[in-house]
């Protein structure tokens, strides 16, 4: 640039400064979309941020000393010095970002214990609110028992077969589909992802939406997951999947988990309208057929999902479904 621009004068040299300009500005679009698109997730991924930075600020700071020490400096007392002078910068740098690293790593982890209490909390009230239906239901059960009682003592059985019509088969599928379904969580192992499921499936019941539920046999997630982000990506496609149904009203919600080799498989499916617009769309960020302010989940969903390893996503809609299947790989 620099020989360009001395070679020329006047017009001449304008043009090329702003042919310069332009071509770096050109340049560092495409370097930044690069790095935003291709390289940013990746170093998130393998949680070398920081690391990076620290490498990056270096180089800087080592260009820079030699580019003055090279053109400025003549006087090798003063070299020594501003070398000595950016010794101690680069020595500060490197211990504001460690300390700085370190600090957001505590943060990050009380965050995450925050959540997690968060999550246990509501599966605790979920477990109480469940265990006083249970007892509210014993106590209409010694009721019932006492009307049926009633019934054969004046040897009544046409009241009996209309009582047990009218109030006894209602409560008992109303029983057997409010509580019982929901004991097929506790196959869940990790206590964050169960207590999560838990309350979100509660809630989709108490708003009366179908649940069928599948898990037949022991889950067990690896510990190396971030289950902050782990349930931060679930309470997304639950969140949206009962929202569409409620909007429904009508409608199924499908859940299934399964063990695969060294992989677990967690399968969400909801009914939704015939109108649906096509996964593209939907994962605009900001985009919502719901109003304002409402349409972050499937972009956020597809950005933690490209920042978590040896975390998969498949979407799909058909036949007015909307079915995600998330892969956990369980190996090491």
């Amino acid at each position: 640039m620099s020989l360009l621009i001395r070679a020329n004068s006047g017009t001449k040299q304008l043009f090329w400064m702003t042919v310069i300009l332009v071509a770096t500005f050109g340049l560092v679009v495409v370097l930044v979309r690069c790095f935003k698109k291709i390289i940013y997730p990746y170093i998130e991924k393998k949680k070398i941020i920081s690391y990076v930075s620290i490498f990056l600020t270096l180089l800087i700071f080592i260009y820079d000393t030699y580019w003055l020490v090279a053109n400025y400096v003549e006087n090798l007392f003063l070299k020594y010095f501003i070398i000595i002078i950016y010794l101690f910068l680069i020595i500060f740098l490197f211990s504001i970002l460690y300390f700085e690293n370190k600090n957001n790593a505590l943060k990050y982890e009380m965050k995450s214990k925050e959540a997690e209490y968060i999550l246990m909390k509501k599966y605790e009230e979920e477990t109480e609110r469940q265990y006083n239906e249970l007892r509210s239901f014993r106590h209409d059960y010694l009721n019932i028992i006492s009307s049926l009682e009633y019934f054969f003592t004046n040897d009544d059985m046409e009241g009996a077969h209309e009582y047990f019509d009218k109030v006894i088969q209602p409560t008992r599928s109303m029983f057997q589909s409010n509580l019982l379904k929901l004991n097929k969580l506790n196959q869940i192992k990790s206590p964050e992802l169960r207590s999560l499921f838990t309350t979100k499936l509660s809630f989709a019941q108490n708003k009366g939406i179908e649940i069928i539920l599948d898990i037949p046999e022991e889950i067990a997630i690896n510990q190396k997951f971030d289950f902050l982000k782990l349930t931060r990506i679930f309470a997304i496609i639950l969140d949206n999947a009962i929202e569409e149904l409620a909007d429904l009203k009508e409608g199924k919600l499908i859940v299934l988990f399964l063990n695969e080799a060294d992989h677990v498989v967690i399968v969400v499916k909801n009914s939704t309208r015939a109108d649906l617009l096509p996964l593209h769309a939907l994962s605009v960020k900001g985009y919502s057929s719901k109003g304002a302010n409402r349409g972050l989940g499937l972009s956020n969903l597809e950005m933690l999902v490209e920042s978590s390893e040896n975390i998969f996503i498949d979407t799909e809609i058909a036949n007015n479904t909307f079915s995600q299947k998330i892969i956990l790989e369980n190996g090491d």
